[in-house]
């Protein structure tokens, strides 16, 4: 399945796009990256495999930043995130159908 070309975080849109900043992104040896400023997630165009658990990491950035817990956790925020992020991973991956039940009607 392919990558949205946005996603909506609260009241914003994020665009999503691939391969728009190689450069910047590996000299800091990540495979996504988001600017809160311009609304958009950018992942690297290789790391592919890495690209569902680095979505979520980058979704849960959005979250941290719409409420204010970024300011709140300070520096803490991307040990935080990476931790939160590796079990929300796991939940959805081992409970496919979790989503679903949430999704319906």
């Amino acid at each position: 399945m392919a990558l949205p070309e946005s996603i909506k975080i609260g009241g914003f849109i994020y665009r999503v796009e691939i391969g728009t900043d190689d450069v910047g992104l590996a000299e800091r040896s990540h495979s996504a990256e988001t600017n809160h400023k311009k609304q958009i997630i950018v992942f690297a165009s290789g790391y592919v495999a890495r690209r569902p658990k680095s979505l979520l990491h980058e979704l849960l950035h959005c979250m941290t930043e719409i409420t204010d817990l970024d300011r709140e956790w300070g520096d803490k925020e991307e040990t935080y995130v990476e931790r939160i992020g590796g079990v929300l991973f796991a939940i959805f991956k081992d409970n496919p159908d979790l989503l679903r039940y949430w999704l319906e009607d």
